[in-house]
C-alpha cells in the first residue's frame, strides 16, 4: 500500500513525491504484485473516486496519474475509516510518502498501519516546512500612503525542527507583474515571522496577488478581492485647504462617509483629473468655470462618474443634471411645509442601491423636485415613500452623470448621518 499525502502542505514538492510512488508501483510490478494506493486530502462534493482496494500496478498508475494537491489539509481520520472497511486477511507492507505535517490523527492513522504490517515513511520535501501566507493587513495613513502588514507562518512539522531562514513575499498584478517585494525572516525555532511595507495608493489600487517566492501550492498565496482596491475619488471643492468650517461643508459628509474605503482627493477640476480619478464629487455650493465644465464634460464621456448634491443655489440650466429641475423646492415638517417629512420608499429593481435595506429612521426635510417626464422613473436610483425621486442617474456617453436631491449637510435631510449615506 501506497499512502500519498496530498493536502496544501504536499504541493510543495508535487512533482517529486508523484515521482516517488511512480518508481515504488513500478516497482512491485515487477515483483507482481498488486498496489492500494490511498491519497489523503478529501476530493471534491460530487467528485467520482475509486475506492480504496489492491488493484494492479497499471491501474495504480492511472490512478496516481488523476492525483493531484488539494487546497485543504488532509483528513487522516477518514482514511482510518476507510482502512477499517478494507477486507485484509494478510499482512501488508505501506509506504507512507507524508508531507511530514503534524495533525491531531497522523499518530493514529501511523499506529493502524503498522498494526497491519511494516510501515515506512519518506518525507520527500526538504528540511524547510510548508509556509502559511496570513491574508496582509491594511492600513492608511496621512498623505494617502498605505502601510502593509505581512504575516507567514510555518507548520509544524512531526520532527520538530525550525531552522532559521527568510522569504519574500512577492506583491503583483493581475498579469503575474511583481510590483513589490516584502522580505520575512524567521529565526530559528520560531513559527511565525512578519514584515510591513508602505507604499501608495496608485501602486496598492494594482494588486491582484500576494504569494511566497519559490512557494507553491493554496497555503503560500493569498488573492487580493476589492477591500484592497480604494478607488481614487475627487471633491470639487473651491481649494486644496478644505473648508475652515467643515461641520458646514459637503465635502467634510462626503470625505467622511467614503473615507474608510476611497482615496479621497478635494481641489478644482483640473487639479482632479491630472491623475486617474473613478468618481467626482461636486457639492451644492460649488460653482464649476466654462473650462472646468468642458473638462470634467470630457471625463464623463471617456467613462467617469459626476455625483452632484442639490442646494439653495442649484441651477436648473447647470449641464450635469440628470432630469430637468422644476422651479423652487420641496419643503416638509416647517410651518409653511408640504406635509410631514416622508421616509424613504424601496430601491427600484433597477438602481445600484436595490441590495441595500432602507431605514425607517431617514426623514427628507427639502428637497429639489424633478419634473415629471416618460423617462423618470427609468433615472430613479432612489426615492421617497409617496413616489418623488431621491437620487436621479443618466447616462452621457461612457460615464454617468447622478444627482442626489438634498445637500450633502444635515440642512435638507438627516441622510448625511446614518448609515446608509456610508453605504
Amino acid at each position: 500500500m501506497i499512502v500519498l499525502d496530498n493536502g496544501w502542505a504536499a504541493a510543495v514538492e508535487w512533482p517529486a513525491r508523484v515521482d516517488t510512488a511512480r518508481n515504488m508501483i513500478n516497482a512491485a510490478d515487477r515483483r507482481g504484485r498488486d498496489v492500494a494506493l490511498a491519497t489523503t486530502a478529501p476530493a471534491l462534493a460530487g467528485e467520482s473516486v475509486a475506492p480504496l482496494a489492491f488493484v494492479s500496478a497499471r491501474e495504480a498508475l492511472e490512478q496516481l496519474q488523476q492525483a493531484a494537491p488539494r487546497p485543504w489539509p488532509a483528513d487522516h481520520a477518514a482514511l482510518e475509516k476507510s482502512l477499517a472497511a478494507m477486507s485484509i486477511k494478510s499482512r501488508i507492507e505501506t509506504v507512507w510518502i507524508s508531507d511530514g505535517i503534524d495533525t491531531p490523527r497522523r499518530a493514529a492513522l501511523a499506529t493502524r498501519l503498522r498494526n497491519m504490517g511494516r510501515l515506512s515513511a519518506i518525507e520527500t520535501s526538504s528540511a524547510q516546512p510548508p509556509l502559511i501566507l496570513f491574508p496582509p493587513q491594511r492600513t492608511v495613513g496621512d498623505g494617502g500612503v498605505n502601510r502593509i502588514e505581512f504575516r507567514l507562518a510555518r507548520a509544524v512539522r512531526a520532527d520538530g525542527q525550525q531552522p532559521a531562514i527568510a522569504k519574500n513575499v512577492r506583491l503583483a498584478d493581475s498579469a503575474g507583474n511583481v510590483l513589490a517585494r516584502a522580505t520575512l525572516e524567521f529565526a530559528a525555532g520560531e513559527a511565525m515571522a512578519s514584515a510591513g511595507l508602505s507604499l501608495p495608493t496608485e501602486l496598492v489600487n494594482r494588486f491582484a496577488r500576494f504569494d511566497v517566492e519559490g512557494e507553491p501550492g493554496a497555503g503560500a498565496t493569498v488573492l487580493a478581492d476589492d477591500r484592497w482596491q480604494r478607488r481614487p475619488v475627487g471633491i470639487v471643492t473651491g481649494s486644496a485647504q478644505g473648508s475652515a468650517a467643515p461641520l458646514l461643508d459637503d465635502a467634510y459628509y462626503i470625505s467622511q462617509a467614503l473615507g474608510p474605503s476611497a482615496d479621497i482627493r478635494t481641489g478644482r477640476v483640473d487639479d482632479l483629473l491630472a491623475r486617474p480619478l473613478s468618481l467626482m464629487f461636486v457639492s451644492s455650493e460649488t460653482e464649476l468655470s466654462e473650462a472646468e465644465a468642458s473638462a470634467a464634460q470630457a471625463w464623463i464621456e471617456r467613462g467617469g462618474v459626476l455625483v452632484r448634491f442639490a442646494g439653495p443655489r442649484i441651477d436648473g440650466s447647470e449641464p450635469f443634471l440628470p432630469v430637468k429641475l422644476r422651479a423652487g423646492g420641496r419643503n416638509l415638517g416647517g410651518a409653511l411645509s408640504w406635509g410631514d417629512p416622508p421616509g424613504l420608499g424601496a430601491f427600484p429593481d433597477r438602481s445600484p442601491f436595490r441590495a441595500l435595506t432602507v431605514p425607517d429612521d431617514i426623514k427628507i426635510k427639502t428637497q429639489v423636485l424633478a419634473e415629471p417626464s416618460p423617462d423618470l422613473p427609468d433615472k430613479t436610483w432612489a426615492k421617497l415613500a409617496d413616489g418623488t425621486p431621491l437620487v436621479t442617474a443618466a447616462q452621457r456617453g461612457s460615464g454617468w452623470v447622478v444627482l442626489f436631491h438634498v445637500t450633502a449637510t444635515p440642512d435638507w435631510s438627516n441622510l448625511p448621518l446614518s448609515g446608509l449615506f456610508v453605504d
